[in-house]
């Protein structure tokens, strides 16, 4: 069919009348037959070297039909290429059970993106739990009193630490060790405070998020659908140094005030507020410094910055008691209930192993095969923690 038209569309012309093919004519020669084709010549007249028309008409159709045939070819060349195409796209009824590991080969970036989603980061929703603590803060301390901190002069100079606001008709200063009676007192105080009031939901998560064994759990409740529990390894990370800087604005401001009041300063160790300040300050380097500064996490070993890391349990305790009357509860519980996981997960779900086989995988990986030990139970874990003894008996390293 295909080559049928393509001699239609180049040879066919003029009328159907019968002529003689061997009549000379200075028009149209025309054959009669099955199909009528035509074939414009200026002249029927043979010259040297020139072929008949008969002979032309046969190199037309010759050329046309080669023409005609590649195509054809073409076609078919293409037609099976996709048939190959769709035969290797469709899935085989054998199924190789073969391992494979291809996803060693993922890349870190990869994998940051596919745990934590476009439009799916949950955790900036604490911010604005932050945000409204921090507005809460400003409130409480430049709204008058009862409903603020703000007090008239006449009452700060009745204080056993002040002779009165400085400059001002009110001021803050309800209690010593947040005695601000001048303007620039009282703003270093609020953004002291503010800082401060800003890390609270920060703190509580810091906590919360290796309670590893609960995350487990409200990761198989109906909650997933909100807060993707197991991506807070990163948030921990993340939370950390927001802390970090926010502890390190909240002691500098609380420090440059006391120092500008009188012996103020001897309350940061004479006080409870002052010497608990100082030590989670103190502290807060070598917490924060050896798991985010790449140039220190190249030089210290793990062990060391895991153990400096653990000093984040004396952090808090130093917390709970920085100011009792409010920050004990809101620190306390997330840090009990990260140390009764930390409890249920030493002595309920850590098993021993007596046997192992280990694969090597490449120059950087290592396939571990073991049976399940008693009590382990049947579960589909992302990754477990394995300790390998004649290595060190003091690292837990995750494996997928």
């Amino acid at each position: 069919d295909n080559f049928t038209a393509s001699v239609r569309n180049s040879l066919f012309s003029g009328d159907t009348g019968d002529t003689n093919p061997s009549a000379e004519s200075s028009g149209t020669i025309r054959r009669r037959s099955r199909g009528r084709f035509a074939l414009r010549g200026a002249s029927t007249r043979q010259s040297a070297g020139s072929a008949s028309p008969a002979r032309r008409f046969t190199h037309r159709i010759s050329r046309v039909k080669r023409q005609s045939a590649s195509k054809c070819t073409k076609q078919k060349i293409d037609a099976s290429s996709s048939k190959r195409e769709i035969k290797k796209s469709r899935p085989t009824r054998r199924t190789s059970y073969a391992p494979t590991y291809d996803f060693l080969q993922i890349e870190k970036e990869e994998l940051d993106e596919g745990s934590l989603r476009p439009g799916a980061k949950w955790w900036h929703g604490v911010f604005i739990f932050s945000l409204i603590s921090m507005l809460a803060c400003v409130i409480t301390l430049w709204a008058p009193y009862p409903m603020g901190a703000r007090m008239p002069s006449a009452i700060v100079a009745a204080m056993p630490w002040s002779d009165g606001c400085q400059g001002l008709k009110s001021c803050i200063c309800h209690r010593k060790t947040v005695c601000a009676d001048d303007l620039l007192s009282m703003i270093f105080l609020t953004i002291a405070r503010s800082s401060a009031w800003f890390d609270y939901p920060l703190y509580m998560l810091l906590f919360m998020s290796k309670a590893n064994n609960l995350n487990n759990f409200l990761q198989h409740t109906a909650l997933r659908c909100w807060i993707n529990f197991s991506d807070y390894h990163h948030v921990h990370s993340l939370f950390g140094i927001v802390v970090g800087l926010e502890s390190t604005s909240h002691a500098f401001f609380h420090i440059v005030r006391w120092a500008r009041r009188k012996d103020d300063i001897q309350l940061l160790w004479n006080s409870q507020t002052g010497l608990t300040g100082l030590i989670a300050i103190i502290l807060c380097p070598f917490i924060v410094l050896p798991m985010t500064v790449p140039y220190l996490k190249k030089q210290m070993s793990f062990e060391w910055r895991k153990g400096l890391h653990y000093l984040s349990i004396v952090w808090g305790a130093a917390l709970m008691c920085h100011a009792p009357a409010r920050i004990f509860w809101l620190i306390g519980i997330p840090f009990f209930i990260y140390a009764a996981d930390k409890m249920m997960e030493g002595f309920s779900k850590t098993h021993l192993v007596e046997s192992a086989h280990f694969q090597r995988l490449g120059d950087t990986s290592c396939l571990i095969s073991f049976a399940n030990p008693p009590g382990f139970g049947k579960q589909n874990s992302a990754y477990v923690y394995l300790m390998l003894p004649w290595l060190s008996r003091y690292q837990f390293h995750a494996f997928t």
